[in-house]
């Protein structure tokens, strides 16, 4: 009931339907491989990318539809980004697979986050973001750790970029938990 009086006062404010529907859920625990680094541009995410699935194909790790990128800067940044390319690993490939300096394998853990569904180019992601911020705000959460895109749908799928899919997700973090942890205000 919550969420509909909410998104009626969205709608009363806007006088339309928002775009995002932002959600809150569980996020598992996940195997990854993944290269971390800092990159001139975010269009130079794809080297990364494409260093990684060389990596895993040389191990016998077929590619996956599924790539996802972490993003570790605490604000967003036209150059100099620290980001990771990450490919979802099954725990048997985790065993078997090792890294070596470029790569990290590991598992990244369970988190709650705040999700949206972005479809278009990636150079408009900033939108669904801005809407992730705002809902997290007006909850009362905060971020608690890197950013999560997951590429459900793009380049590799021969889509148009109007019709990539992206999930991008955010750790949330409820700010009276935070509060209790560090003893006092943010």
């Amino acid at each position: 009931l919550e969420r509909v009086a909410v998104r009626l006062k969205q709608i009363e404010q806007e006088g339309r339907l928002p775009r995002f529907e932002v959600l809150r859920k569980p996020v598992e625990p996940q195997p990854i491989a993944g290269i971390r680094d800092t990159v001139g541009g975010y269009a130079d995410l794809a080297e990364l990318f494409r260093e990684l699935a060389g990596y895993l194909a040389s191990r016998g790790v077929a590619p996956r539809a599924s790539a996802m990128a972490l993003h570790y800067d605490a604000e967003y940044r036209d150059q100099g980004a620290d980001v990771e390319a990450a490919m979802p690993l099954t725990h048997e490939e985790l065993r078997r697979i090792k890294g070596n300096a470029r790569v990290e394998t590991r598992v990244l853990p369970r988190i709650e986050a705040a999700s949206v569904i972005y479809t278009g180019p990636y150079e408009g992601i900033g939108t669904a973001y801005s809407a992730l911020l705002g809902w997290m705000q007006s909850h009362g959460y905060r971020a608690a750790g890197p950013n999560r895109e997951l590429y459900l749908q793009g380049p590799g799928h021969g889509s148009e970029p109007s019709r990539y899919v992206t999930e991008a997700q955010v750790p949330a973090q409820p700010l009276k938990a935070a509060r209790r942890k560090t003893g006092g205000g943010l």
